[in-house]
């Protein structure tokens, strides 16, 4: 499957490729074929292994400020909530990224073949809640400059509200979530959604916030669902200066970390 999105005249191909080991989305070749001729401005964490380019990193910044686009003097506001969110709507650049697009964890809640994995404590970080001070300018669809936008109170557009064994909604005509006690009609189930009943982490806002294409949902992966899962998972975390992510749990990645950072600390 490949998608297609025209960027002031420049045609950006996507292929996605699931399951063929780490072949990243943007890119549609691997992490050592991605080229890092040139610097990329907003996903900084990814200059020296990385798999997206410069025109895809265009297209996260625009999407990332289309978001916050809510009001001036908020969007050049510093925190570190704003920081684990582009972080998270940059994840595609992550040279990390094909592995933690894998099988569903939950297979009755998510009922598509493949869900991107984000760590609990991460998508803590950008609870819609943290963002409530200025609003948020939900989108109707991305990848367009005629884009129409919603501006939102972030707990009222991913509500706090479900409880486990209920449904989760997004209205097709409103871009609205909520949370039911019976089936979602067919136009309204959330993309990769089984439509079937929620618990634990599928009920929570910040499931809703990273699995709306017009919110958080990392760019370039509006075709798949967003899975929470336990920290001790292979997930997208907070991403270090080096772009590697604090949450990896491949076995003996830990040790290298160690093993690097002591030989960077001997260099000091």
């Amino acid at each position: 499957m490949r998608h297609r999105w025209a960027l002031g005249g420049v045609v950006v191909g996507v292929g996605v490729v699931c399951g063929e080991g780490d072949t990243c989305l943007a890119s549609g070749v691997t992490p050592a074929e991605t080229s890092t001729k040139y610097a990329l401005a907003f996903c900084t964490k990814f200059q020296s292994s990385r798999c997206c380019l410069p025109v895809h990193d265009n297209m996260i910044q625009r999407e990332f400020s289309n978001l916050l686009a809510s009001s001036t003097v908020c969007a050049e506001m510093l925190n570190v909530h704003k920081s684990s969110l582009s972080q998270i709507m940059c994840a595609s650049c992550s040279p990390q990224s094909p592995a933690f697009l894998s099988r569903p964890v939950d297979t009755a809640f998510f009922g598509g073949t493949a869900t991107f994995k984000v760590c609990a404590t991460f998508a803590a970080a950008v609870a819609p809640t943290e963002f409530d001070q200025c609003g948020l300018s939900q989108q109707a669809y991305r990848f367009s400059p005629c884009t129409p936008t919603n501006p939102v109170s972030a707990t009222a557009a991913w509500p706090d509200s479900c409880r486990d064994g209920m449904y989760i909604c997004q209205s097709k005509a409103t871009q609205a979530f909520s949370c039911q006690t019976t089936p979602c009609a067919a136009s309204d189930v959330p993309t990769g959604f089984a439509n079937a009943p929620c618990s634990n982490f599928t009920c929570t806002p910040s499931s809703m916030f990273l699995n709306d294409n017009g919110g958080a949902k990392p760019v370039f992966y509006e075709d798949f669902a967003v899975e929470i899962v336990p920290d001790s998972e292979h997930c997208l975390g907070p991403v270090a200066a080096d772009g590697s992510s604090a949450a990896v749990r491949r076995a003996g990645w830990n040790s290298i970390v160690v093993v690097v950072a002591l030989g960077s600390a001997m260099r000091g």
